[in-house]
Parts: C-alpha cells; structure tokens; sequence
C-alpha cells in the first residue's frame, strides 16, 4: 500500500479497494457534518460563521456526492450517511454497493469492508494526513486561529447565499488540492466542491437538517 495512495484517498468519495482510493473522502465529506444553526447577526464574518461551527454538538446526515475524474469521461456518484461526534470522532457510512465504513477516532482510522480484513492506520504515522484530519477538525469545532494556521479563507455573500472558500498555505497539501468551496445560507451547509491539483473535481451535496 504506497502512502501517497493513502493521503490522496481523503476527500473524494468515490470508493475503491483499499485505503489508496478514498481519494480525499473523509475531508469532503465531514466538512458537511456541520450543524443547522440560526443567527441574527445583520453582518456575516468568518468569525461569526466560525463560531456557529463551534456550537456542533454532533449530527448524522444523508449524502450525495459526484466524481468527476480528469482522465475519464462522465462521472462517478456514490451515497451514504456522514456522522460526527464531538470531540473528534467522525464516520462515513456508504450505501450498497460500496458497502463500506470508515470511521476516525483520536489519531486512529478504521476501515472496514464487507468481506475484508479491517484496517487500521495511524493518522501520526502520516504527515499529511494529519494535516488533513486537523483541518477537518479545526472546521468542525470551529477553531478559526487554527484553520487560519494552514488555509488562506475567504468568506463572500451574507446570511442569505454564503460562500466559504479554503485555499491550502501548506505546500503538501497546496500540491494536492487547489481549493475547497462549501457554500450554504445562514447556519447550514448546503454543497461542497473540491478542486484538486490533478484536475479532478467532487461535488458533494448535504441532505436534510442535522440530527
């Protein structure tokens, strides 16, 4: 299993065999897990959006996402449920016929496929995934100075059409993705699209209200 598979298997949720095809799933999906808040504030700031971010007290949601991979015609569309629980476990449950679970707890993530042996990577063992994880983490509890630490953020529109784009400062993760745009209204998050490096792009919509 070559580490770079691993990494580059974090955000996109097309799934394949083994951990080298999660294709960044994990970042792409549970930067939607963010909790439906109202607020009536007149002006939007990050600072504001961060800090309805750090108010999640856990959620599982329905998923839709789309694959649209550079060297192939067409596209891929997988779904599933997206769970978080704070502090920091997170889950990603697909659908048949992609049965599979992955689930990061602390610095330990488990995969886990109908029929194979489990899996269990140490997030530490990997720099670049723990950077991924971190800025998973930092959104979901809404820790501005540290999302601040790898990402220039740009917030536009206000409380009605917002749109909240992430580009990576850090060069390992810069070489891997180009951008990430979430956009939503109010306290709810209602796409994602990433764009990386390869030329690949995910599309990745949230149903519903959290739980």
């Amino acid at each position: 299993m070559r580490v770079k598979h691993l990494i580059t298997g974090l955000i996109s949720m097309t799934f394949g065999t083994g951990v080298g095809s999660l294709r960044y799933s994990l970042l792409v999906s549970f930067l939607l897990l963010l909790v439906s808040v109202q607020t009536t504030a007149k002006e939007w700031d990050r600072a504001e959006l961060m800090a309805l971010l750090a108010t999640t007290k856990g959620s599982e949601q329905r998923y839709t996402e789309t694959r649209q991979l550079d060297f192939l015609e067409g596209s891929v569309t997988s779904q599933g449920r997206l769970i978080f629980s704070p502090p920091d476990r997170l889950v990603k449950q697909v659908d048949p016929p992609d049965s599979s679970r992955y689930e990061i707890m602390g610095d330990t993530m488990t995969i886990r496929r109908p029929g194979e042996a489990e899996q269990v990577v140490s997030i530490d063992a990997h720099p670049l995934l723990r950077l991924f994880i971190d800025t998973l983490r930092a959104l979901l509890m809404g820790d501005l100075k540290l999302l601040e630490q790898h990402h220039a953020i740009a917030l536009t529109g206000n409380r009605d059409a917002w749109q909240l784009q992430l580009s990576p400062q850090d060069s390992q993760l810069a070489a891997s993705v180009e951008w990430l745009i979430i956009t939503g209204h109010d306290g709810h998050i209602e796409q994602m699209i990433t764009q990386e490096q390869s030329g690949d792009q995910t599309v990745l919509i949230l149903h519903g209200k959290s739980e």
